[in-house]
């Protein structure tokens, strides 16, 4: 069999005698009549008698097939250059009409180029494939607006680290890309973005990367840094305090200066329990007890504070009375008795001021009382009288206790004292602002023993 030259394919015809082999001695593949060769090669005949001694014969031929490169559909960003051919020539038209297109040629528009050749052999014949070339947009990441990429740091750690959400930004990457073509994911790095591995949805670090691509040409694509920045929430410092307020007059001492801790470049809201804003400067003053609250707002981030509450309790001076353990007692002890909303502390005769209302072992005689407010709301003073009397006197006109009288009653100038002896006869009723009794009823001297006495005092 001679070579046979053929465009495209070649069909082996039937065989008096032998088998069609694509290799030598009967061997590679069997081919049967009737087969199509699309690619060139040696085609071997072989037979055998089959007897003994077996008797073979072998013929081979060569099958050139005459074809034109098939190159798959190509779908490319902006242009599509046209690669080198083993056979064949590129044409915008069928069967080699249009325009003739070099390899290297760049297709910038969709279009079907065709490759088409005539076959160099007589008789000649000629071979067409073609292919189809789509040219999309190449993808492009718009930019976002630092606006955009700027964040408040309200994970309630306030450490300028915060979880940021990308896809929010996905609207703006695309811009008018909106066919379902394209995407925007997004990674931790460039190099992960160019790979279009390891993709993320969301970031803690202060950088990202975004990566637009059009599923119909996978390897077109735009990758864009994105900056991110996350602003702390200021952190205003008030600190609770006391302010002084009279409940028994109903009127305001002193108020209470409460200070934001924050200077200027920020805006304030103070609010009442009631949610009621009160105040809006850098300090409130308080004039009503209560808890309040203050937001303050950083005017060049816009970021506000979590509202702070301050506690502003009230104070006042004390409303005191006393009382006295028993009057004529050899040990007597003054209790004071203070009343009124503040913390108090107590003095004795310009002693040293104490937690204890209570002051033991107290002599007899008018003293003064102070009660002081520890938070500075004031103090009140009074004055308690402790009474004791003596328990003896010897009227023997030595100048040294030779009258009995009880002085601790000389400020009171309507009490009286009436003595009386054992029998309970009145001998004498005296004054305490007086000289007292010298112990003689008539102008003579009593007999030395015990004598009564009531006394009448407010």
């Amino acid at each position: 069999i001679a070579t046979q030259n053929a465009c495209n394919s070649y069909t082996l015809p039937a065989l008096t005698v032998g088998n069609y082999f694509t290799g030598t001695g009967g061997t590679g593949t069997h081919l049967n009549a009737g087969d199509v060769l699309t690619t060139s090669q040696t085609v071997y005949v072989y037979a055998q008698t089959g007897t003994v001694p077996n008797c073979t014969d072998e013929k081979s031929f060569a099958v050139n097939i005459f074809k034109v490169d098939d190159l798959p559909n190509k779908v490319s960003c902006e242009s599509f250059t046209l690669p080198v051919l083993t056979v064949g020539g590129y044409y915008t038209g069928p069967n080699g009409t249009g325009t003739h297109l070099n390899a290297g040629s760049n297709v910038t528009s969709s279009a079907t180029i065709y490759v088409y050749a005539v076959s160099p052999f007589t008789p000649g014949c000629s071979s067409e494939t073609s292919f189809d070339v789509t040219i999309v947009d190449t993808p492009v990441a718009h930019a976002v607006t630092p606006a955009m990429t700027t964040v408040c740091d309200e994970d309630g750690t306030n450490d300028g680290i915060t979880s940021f959400d990308l896809t929010q930004l996905t609207a703006t990457v695309l811009g008018s890309q909106t066919g379902a073509e394209f995407s925007a994911i997004y990674y931790a790095s460039a190099a992960d973005a160019n790979a279009g591995t390891n993709p993320i949805t969301s970031t803690t670090s202060a950088s990202a990367f975004v990566r637009v691509s059009n599923s119909l040409a996978p390897l077109c694509f735009d990758v864009r840094p994105i900056s991110i920045h996350v602003n702390r929430l200021p952190e205003p410092t008030p600190q609770d305090g006391i302010m002084c307020f009279n409940t028994q007059t109903n009127t305001l001492i002193s108020p209470y200066t409460v200070y934001s801790g924050l200077g200027a470049g920020y805006t304030f809201q103070w609010r009442n329990e009631a949610g009621t804003i009160v105040g809006t400067a850098t300090s409130y003053t308080v004039t009503t007890p209560g808890v309040y609250t203050i937001t303050a707002t950083r005017t060049s981030t816009g970021c506000s504070s979590v509202p702070v509450p301050v506690t502003v309790s009230p104070s006042e001076p004390a409303v005191i009375t006393y009382s006295i353990t028993d009057d004529f007692a050899d040990e007597q002890s003054v209790t004071v008795i203070a009343t009124g909303t503040g913390d108090y502390e107590y003095q004795l005769d310009f002693g040293t001021f104490q937690d204890s209302n209570i002051f033991d072992n107290v002599a007899s005689g008018i003293h003064t009382v102070t009660v002081r407010d520890k938070n500075g709301c004031g103090l009140a003073t009074t004055s308690a009288l402790v009474v004791n009397y003596p328990h003896y006197f010897t009227p023997n006109g030595d100048g040294v206790h030779d009258t009995w009288n009880i002085k601790d009653l000389s400020q009171q100038p309507d009490s009286k004292i009436t003595i009386f002896d054992r029998y309970g006869k009145i001998i004498t009723q005296i004054t305490p602002a007086g000289q007292g009794w010298d112990g003689t009823l008539h102008g003579a001297s009593l007999p030395s023993t015990d004598y009564w006495f009531v006394v009448e005092y407010e």
